[in-house]
């Protein structure tokens, strides 16, 4: 007697949802990655005046390397990054910090830390260069 396995039939919803957990893990890996080859990243949304005032504090700093910036809104897949940036941080707010590989938070997070000295604690940490 031989025995047949039956055809694997996924219903068109389970393999629409399957589908975006695999982009969806493929995309963290790729935002780990990025996240921890570079000394500073931000996700900011090109708009956003609190994105515009962490730019410029970066800016002034003249840190080297220059941060690695992502403007969500101008991304095809920026709503999804979103996404999985609070996955990764717990945070879904925009800029979204990270520096030597760790979450530092938003704009207030990043101005408060100028303010008590960890941010340049954090920058020498990540061996960035930077204007004091």
């Amino acid at each position: 007697m031989m025995l047949r396995a039956a055809p694997l039939r996924l219903g068109r919803k389970s393999l629409l949802a399957q589908t975006r957990r695999c982009l969806s893990a493929n995309l963290k890996a790729e935002i780990e990655a990025e996240i921890s080859s570079n000394p500073i990243v931000i996700y900011s949304k090109s708009f956003c005046p609190f994105c515009t005032q962490t730019k410029a504090m970066f800016a002034a700093l003249e840190t080297q390397p220059a941060p690695l910036i992502h403007e969500l809104d101008l991304l095809k897949d920026g709503a999804e990054r979103q996404q999985v940036l609070q996955q990764i941080s717990g945070q879904r707010t925009v800029p979204n910090i990270f520096i030597g590989g760790e979450h530092l938070g938003g704009n207030s997070d990043l101005c408060d830390l100028a303010q008590d000295g960890s941010l340049a604690d954090m920058l020498d940490q990540a061996e960035v260069s930077y204007k004091h």
